[in-house]
């Protein structure tokens, strides 16, 4: 018997794998505009159909291949609390 190895830390937020980068939607891309499947390109790097999908469909959103930023958390503070913190220092 193989001896015990603790377990890794249980982490529910992790991804299942890394984004893509710019070069690897462009290999999906020019696969799907030479007439191939979708089946094709995403087996041209190795990531899931639904993704090689998605790339294709937001791929017009996208500036020179980039991804946009994402949306970020709103401010919790705006300038009218921070007077009312100066003020009550």
């Amino acid at each position: 018997m193989p001896p015990r190895t603790p377990l890794g830390i249980i982490n529910s937020n992790r991804r299942k794998s890394d984004e893509l980068t710019p070069y690897q939607r462009g290999k999906i891309e020019d696969a799907r505009n030479t007439g191939s499947t979708f089946t094709f390109a995403a087996e041209q790097v190795k990531c899931h159909l639904e993704t090689a999908r998605m790339i294709l469909l937001l791929a017009p959103e996208r500036l020179d291949g980039h991804i946009k930023k994402r949306i970020s958390r709103p401010n919790t503070q705006d300038s009218r609390f921070e007077r009312r913190v100066i003020r009550f220092a």
